[in-house]
């Protein structure tokens, strides 16, 4: 009988979550069909000047070209990774569409059709007068500038994607049931189906949770005898919400160390620019918090000595108390319980995950699909502190309560949170993770191919990641 091939068209040889889904969705396919990973080349694709243009169609019209020798075939679609214009970003995926018999398009991201001037202008005004005048005006300026241009390109993806559907099996892919009703109701495509991300196999899972070896993390890492590790994850980008991390440090025990496991997102880095601005406002913030804390602790003293003197009928009790918080203000440094740790491998990703004392997701809303980090953290059973946004609440639809929760911004609710300790919900994970998990998930892809499973699958076969052409 002749092997079924399938093709994952993704951004593979790049560092990002797109690439890491891909490649664990390829060692699963690759135990019931031959697999191959066709990647985007995104040096070609994300410029916008006229040669780039040109160069970064003949890179997908030769895509499409080897398309043709797949019996199946899995698009791994973010609109960034296509092209730097929408016209571009309709253009190449047409092309990759047309060239398929049988396609899942997996899409991470769908922005529905939400603009109104009236109001957004109202929103807007509602943000500045409670004291956020640079929140409003960035969220005002992404709905407009962003939000709306976006929901339009997703309107006319999911129309090309009906126009293929026509002559070849088409489906989409989404990681939220909020997204399947947007794809569903809203730009009125059936051929749609939910799935969270998956990255690990059972095998895997049992062994992060048996043998992480948390000592060997807190070495790697340098963390100091009695440290707690609060640990954040990911490419550090404004809508993370680490403000509020930083806020929540200055008001927990000196014990408590903030880890950044994540650096400057590539998209970011730009010509003659010295320090990413978000991560140089972090810095100021570390800054101010410190001076805060030192301020507040220098006003409490004032009325009972000054410099470092203790007046001599303060009593031996009161006395050593002063001189013990005249010692923490000299040494106090806030700075030193911040650590920038920058991009981690996989397996160290994952056993950073499992070995911290807390995992926190302090994300803003911004109309996030479900993030990848939340996934895994999931899977390696982390203690993770989530914001209540409206991503997180989709994934609670699929998992039930396995975080604990804080409301957007508060820093104080997260560090009591924190303060009290969590709950790693080791019997509601399971339960999840016993129907969502990535067995599950590369059958229903297969499915939706036209691929009838087998009882029991092959033996792993070796795929290939073809080179960029």
């Amino acid at each position: 009988m002749t092997q079924k091939r399938l093709a994952i068209v993704c951004s593979y040889n790049e560092s990002c979550g797109n690439a890491s889904y891909a490649h664990v969705l390829r060692n699963k396919f690759s135990e019931y069909v031959h697999c191959d990973v066709i990647p985007l080349d995104l040096f070609l694709l994300q410029k916008s000047s006229p040669a780039f243009q040109s160069a970064g169609d003949r890179h997908i019209a030769e895509i499409a070209a080897r398309l043709s020798a797949y019996d199946y075939v899995n698009i791994q679609f973010e609109a960034g990774l296509y092209g730097a214009k929408d016209a571009d970003v309709l253009r190449r995926l047409t092309m990759l569409l047309d060239a398929c018999r049988s396609v899942v398009v997996t899409m991470h991201r769908i922005n529905p059709p939400t603009f109104h001037l009236p109001r957004v202008f109202w929103q807007f005004a509602e943000t500045f007068v409670a004291g956020h005048p640079i929140v409003a005006t960035r969220a005002m300026l992404a709905e407009i500038f962003y939000a709306r241009p976006a929901a339009k390109l997703y309107s006319r993806i999911i129309e090309a994607c009906r126009r293929r559907s026509r002559a070849a099996n088409v489906s989409i892919m989404v990681h939220t049931k909020r997204e399947r009703r947007i794809v569903r109701e809203i730009y009125r495509f059936d051929k749609v189906v939910d799935f969270p991300i998956t990255f690990l196999t059972e095998d895997q899972r049992r062994e992060v949770l048996e043998k992480t070896d948390v000592e060997a993390f807190r070495r790697r890492h340098g963390v100091a005898p009695g440290v707690k590790v609060i640990g954040a994850f990911g490419f550090i980008s404004s809508y993370k919400g680490y403000e509020t991390l930083i806020h929540a440090l200055k008001e927990l025990p000196d014990d408590h160390h903030l880890y950044l496991f994540g650096g400057q997102h590539p998209a970011s880095v730009a010509e003659n620019v010295q320090l990413d601005p978000y991560i140089e406002s972090l810095l100021k913030l570390i800054s101010e918090k410190n001076d805060e804390v030192v301020g507040d602790a220098r006003r409490r003293l004032m009325p009972f000595t000054r410099g470092r003197t203790v007046p001599a009928d303060t009593g031996p009790e009161t006395a050593g108390r002063m001189e013990e918080t005249l010692s923490k203000l000299l040494s106090y440094d806030l700075l030193k319980r911040v650590h920038f740790i920058g991009e981690l491998s996989d397996p160290h990703f994952i056993e950073a995950l499992r070995g911290c004392d807390a995992v926190a997701l302090p994300y803003l809303e911004v109309g996030q699909s479900m993030s990848g980090v939340i996934a895994l953290a999931i899977e390696c059973g982390a203690n993770l502190y989530c914001a209540r946004n409206r991503s997180f609440a989709e994934v609670m639809k699929y998992y039930g309560e396995v975080f604990v929760s804080f409301d957007i911004g508060n820093h104080v609710e997260l560090a009591q949170k924190i303060q009290r300790g969590g709950n790693r919900f080791e019997e509601a994970r399971n339960r999840a993770l016993a129907t969502y998990n990535l067995q599950s998930n590369v059958a229903l892809h297969l499915e939706k191919l036209g691929f009838t499973l087998p009882a029991e699958p092959r033996l792993p076969q070796t795929g290939t990641a073809q080179p960029a052409a």
